[in-house]
């Protein structure tokens, strides 16, 4: 089974935001869900680590990965 980790996420507004952080990261991660309340990302397979995640989402916009939900 892949693991899976959920992490809070902020920068979110609206529907597009969600699928614009689905689809930029996309190519990170296996599966990918979205949640704007609460702001929260989940990733399944995920093969990139946060820092990297946060790069690739600050050229498309403020979003940012924060702490791990437990």
């Amino acid at each position: 089974m892949k693991q899976e980790r959920t992490y809070s996420i902020s920068g979110l507004s609206c529907d597009h935001c969600v699928a614009r952080v689905k689809a930029t990261l996309a190519p990170y991660a296996d599966a990918i869900e979205v949640s704007l309340k609460p702001q929260q990302i989940r990733l399944t397979g995920q093969t990139a680590d946060v820092e990297t995640l946060n790069a690739v989402l600050n050229k498309v916009s403020d979003y940012r990965i924060g702490a791990e939900v437990m």
